[in-house]
């Protein structure tokens, strides 16, 4: 399913695009907004679970390992070219799609 952010937000506006909530943090990016949530089990395990994708439907994992040189994905953004020109600086685990 696409997402559909609102055309003109403002910093710190969030929007929710298939059951995720996003925050908008400028230059035409939005982040994902991690969940709070106390877990006490997890998939039969207790006391300070660590989740994984495996742990969660829905979650496509990111993996470098064994990949020599490569960084997990940890972010996905969506901005125009010039949005991304002015970027003073550039994630390495973010994941930048240019669009118009």
């Amino acid at each position: 399913m696409p997402f559909s952010f609102p055309a003109s937000p403002s910093v710190g506006q969030t929007s929710t695009q298939n059951s995720r909530q996003y925050v908008y943090v400028g230059n035409n990016a939005w982040e994902l907004v991690a969940p709070t949530a106390i877990v006490s089990s997890v998939a039969g395990r207790t006391g300070a679970v660590t989740l994984t994708a495996a742990d969660v439907s829905g979650v496509a994992a990111s993996s470098a390992t064994g990949i020599t040189g490569a960084t997990a994905i940890t972010n996905i953004v969506s901005m125009t070219q010039s949005s991304y020109d002015a970027l003073g600086s550039k994630s390495s685990t973010t994941l930048y799609i240019i669009n118009g």
